[in-house]
C-alpha cells in the first residue's frame, strides 16, 4: 500500500513539474492544512501561518521545473516552510531590536512612570512619520533601522551604491527629526538626534 501511495505522489509531482495544475491542486489540498498547523504551532499567529502556507505553494509553483519527483514531496514542502519561518523569526528579532532601542532610550530619559504607555504612543508616532517619507527613503530607513541590514547589504539588495544608502538614511532621520520638532514631541526629537548621531558614527562620510 505504501509503495502505491508513493508512486501516486511521484506521478503528481511529475505532473506538477510539467506545469499541470491538477498536480499542484493535489498537493495543496493534501498538505495545506498540515502546513498551516505546523506554522501556527511555531508562530502562534493564524495570519502569519496562513501567509507561510501561501508563500510555500507560491514558491512551489514558481520553482516547479526544479522539482525532483523521486524525492518525498512532503519533506520538500516542509523544508520551504521551515526556511520561511526561520526568516520571519530573524525579521521579528531585528524589528524588536529597534523597538527595544526606543524603549531603552525613553527609560533613560526618565519619561514618566508609565513607560509602556509612552512607548506604545511614541512607537505609533514614529511609525507614522516613517510612513510619510518618500518611498525609496522609507525603504532604506526600514531596511537599516527596522530590519537590521548593514549599509552594504541594503545597497546590494536595492542595487544602489553604499553612498546613496548613507545619504538617504541621513535625510530620512533629518526629516523625522524636523517633524518631531514641529510637533514638540521632545523625547522623539531627542531619539531622532540619537539615531542621527549613531548614523554619523557608522557613516563618517555623511
Amino acid at each position: 500500500m505504501k509503495k502505491k501511495f508513493d508512486m501516486q505522489e511521484q506521478l503528481f509531482a511529475q505532473s506538477l513539474k510539467n506545469g499541470e495544475l491538477h498536480g499542484f491542486e493535489y498537493f495543496f489540498w493534501k498538505y495545506s492544512k498540515e502546513l498551516f498547523h505546523f506554522a501556527y504551532n511555531l508562530l502562534k499567529s493564524a495570519a502569519e501561518a496562513e501567509e507561510i502556507v501561501q508563500n510555500v505553494f507560491l514558491k512551489v509553483w514558481e520553482r516547479r521545473s526544479q522539482i525532483d519527483a523521486d524525492q518525498p514531496f512532503r519533506s520538500y514542502l516542509f523544508t520551504i516552510a521551515l526556511n520561511d519561518i526561520r526568516k520571519l523569526f530573524i525579521e521579528k528579532a531585528r524589528q524588536n531590536k529597534f523597538k527595544i532601542e526606543l524603549f531603552q532610550f525613553l527609560v533613560e530619559q526618565g519619561d514618566g512612570s508609565d513607560e509602556e504607555y509612552n512607548f506604545a504612543r511614541y512607537l505609533k508616532l514614529l511609525d507614522e512619520e516613517i510612513d510619510r517619507l518618500p518611498e525609496k527613503r522609507k525603504e532604506i530607513f526600514c531596511l537599516l533601522k527596522k530590519e537590521g541590514l548593514t549599509v552594504a547589504e541594503a545597497a546590494h539588495f536595492l542595487g544602489v551604491s553604499p553612498k546613496t544608502v548613507e545619504n538617504q538614511l541621513t535625510q530620512a532621520i533629518k526629516s523625522i527629526r524636523n517633524a518631531f520638532h514641529e510637533k514638540q514631541a521632545t523625547n522623539l526629537y531627542l531619539f531622532s538626534l540619537h539615531l542621527l548621531q549613531v548614523s554619523h558614527t557608522q557613516f563618517p562620510s555623511c
